[in-house]
């Protein structure tokens, strides 16, 4: 019989990102996806595009589309944006980095989950063996 863990976490989703972002500046979520540009609303999206190409292997135009159809230029725009603003306003920062670090704690907990289903652990043991492989290994191969 199979051990299956069932868990609440998941891995890291532009979804995911957006909720979060929004929930931590208190603005509504169809608000994010629409055109407007509200200073406290365009902030928050380009944060959460930022975080979306920091965090999820989706592609430019991926996260583009997920913002009410916005184009991968705008996505690099964003984040080039984001990376300036962090530079020079100490409070822009200290928010970004905050979001960083509920972001990278969700995805240590995903991981973490992930290890403790039986194929997580056959694959973290590959992942392992290839990086440190045992002694007298090719011996006992090559014969």
């Amino acid at each position: 019989m199979r051990n299956i863990v069932k868990t609440s976490s998941k891995e890291i989703t532009i979804d995911t990102i957006q909720k979060m972002v929004c929930e931590y500046f208190d603005v509504p979520y169809d608000k994010l996806l629409q055109k407007t540009r509200k200073r406290e609303i365009v902030q928050a999206r380009q944060i959460t595009m930022f975080l979306a190409k920091a965090f999820t292997k989706n592609s430019l135009k991926t996260i583009g589309e997920h913002f009410g159809g916005r184009d991968h230029t705008t996505v690099i725009h964003s984040c080039q944006t984001v990376k300036d603003l962090m530079d020079t306003d100490s409070l822009f920062k200290e928010s970004v980095m905050e979001l960083q670090q509920k972001l990278a704690f969700k995805k240590a907990a995903a991981m973490a989950a992930k290890l403790q289903t039986h194929e997580g652990k056959a694959a973290y043991r590959r992942r392992k063996w290839i990086a440190e492989p045992p002694n007298g290994w090719i011996k006992s191969v090559l014969g």
